[in-house]
């Protein structure tokens, strides 16, 4: 397994033979599938709008983003097109109203904001406790900006490999069930895993 800075890099790997199994953004997928690259969705479900926008204390309202820096994972991601889309819904322009700069997963962007790299910065939870806890402000939240649900996440694969590779495949979604599973039936350690993370 392994781990990337955003959903971009992701389907770069996937796109270039580097993984075989993909687990990104449903923007990925649509993003390869655009760029001529023969990939499928073989499982989605992760049915979530969990980011929030924070932003420093000092920044009450969207209008006063205007000339500061915003933090997204990396260009052509998921935190990309949505922060595009929300800075766009409240009159920005990107690059030339704001600046966006790539600071990798949530917890980078949740650092970035507290050295103040970033004056706002797109997270999920449990970082969006932590900064309600100290002080930052929500400028909004993905259920409240874009939907009240979004598809976050897809498996996905070329289709040369589903092909050839159909028992792997199903391994692998059996694999993701069972932890799920697993994760339900085992409260306490899903805490300490995802608050370790």
């Amino acid at each position: 397994m392994l781990a990337f800075r955003g959903d971009a890099q992701s389907a770069q790997a996937l796109a270039g033979d580097s993984i075989q199994i993909s687990c990104g953004s449903f923007t990925g997928l649509v993003n390869l599938i655009e760029a001529g690259q023969p990939a499928i969705g073989v499982y989605a479900g992760f049915n979530l709008a969990g980011f929030s926008w924070y932003a420093q204390p000092a920044i009450k309202t969207w209008a006063a983003v205007r000339g500061k820096t915003l933090g997204v994972s990396t260009f052509g991601s998921t935190t990309d097109a949505l922060t595009r889309y929300v800075v766009r819904k409240h009159g920005l322009e990107p690059e030339r109203d704001v600046q966006l700069v790539q600071v990798g997963n949530t917890v980078n962007q949740y650092e970035a904001l507290k050295s103040n790299r970033t004056q706002v910065a797109m997270i999920s939870a449990p970082l969006t406790w932590q900064a309600q806890n100290d002080g930052y402000t929500l400028l909004g939240t993905q259920q409240r900006e874009v939907a009240p649900e979004w598809p976050e996440h897809v498996y996905a694969v070329k289709t040369k490999f589903l092909a050839t590779n159909r028992n792997t495949i199903a391994a692998v979604l059996r694999g993701h069930v069972a932890a799920l599973r697993r994760a339900k039936a085992d409260r306490a350690r899903r805490w300490r895993c995802s608050s370790s993370a």
